[in-house]
């Protein structure tokens, strides 16, 4: 089986998305399951993206994932990460309805295909068994 990719998605990359990225990762990691899957996070826009360099992580959502112990790792190492558009993946969480409609379009994909970044464990591979 090949691995399972998720990417999240927010407008700019800087806060909620990258934070939701760094998380899982985090959790990932913490399972041993990091060879499993490929996770990442992108933008809807390229507001955060100026001559094709993106902004890093919002220094307040950084610090917040410090606080939770997140970053010490290569895996988790967040030090690098710019905001970037979308990437090649089978899931996509978001947030809102308005990110899923979106990228709709984008993918060419009903929206319902989309997973609700809110309520779907599909992502888990013990949820995935049942």
């Amino acid at each position: 089986m090949g691995k399972i990719k998720i990417l999240f998605i927010c407008h700019g990359n800087i806060c909620r998305s990258p934070m939701s990225e760094f998380v899982l990762k985090d959790m990932v990691e913490q399972r041993g399951l990091t060879e499993q899957f490929e996770i990442a996070s992108a933008a809807t826009s390229t507001e955060e993206i100026w001559n094709g360099k993106g902004n890093p992580i919002y220094p307040p959502a950084q610090a917040e994932l410090k606080k939770h112990g997140i970053g010490k790792t290569a895996y988790t190492n967040f030090a690098g990460k710019r905001a970037q558009t979308e990437a090649d993946c089978k899931a996509m969480l978001a947030r809102t309805q308005q990110e899923i409609q979106q990228r709709r379009a984008a993918f060419d994909r009903r929206a319902s295909e989309l997973l609700d970044g809110y309520h779907s464990t599909e992502f888990l591979p013990e949820e995935r068994a049942k």
